[in-house]
């Protein structure tokens, strides 16, 4: 996609700040910034630590304990539809 934009004098300073930085050509800057600023606005749980992924997966429902045969992989149909 072409993408033609004017940018405030300090946006423009920031960014070739990050070429000369990275060293990198300034579409790759502006790809790699414009990336992250999608992401960022994403709505997507952001998982930092283990704990936070269980918490996460708790919250949502993920997760749970129950009682049950230890075959239920391979009998689980029967276990739904019979009630046994």
């Amino acid at each position: 996609m072409y993408i033609q934009l004017e940018v405030e004098d300090s946006h423009a300073e920031h960014l070739l700040f990050l070429q000369k930085r990275l060293n990198k050509p300034l579409s790759e800057v502006l790809t790699a910034v414009l990336a992250s600023g999608i992401d960022a606005l994403v709505d997507k749980p952001k998982v930092k630590t283990k704990g936070e992924a269980l918490n996460i997966m708790k919250k949502y429902h993920l997760i749970g304990c129950m009682d049950e045969d230890a075959n239920l992989s391979t009998n689980y149909k029967e276990k739904l539809w019979n009630h046994e």
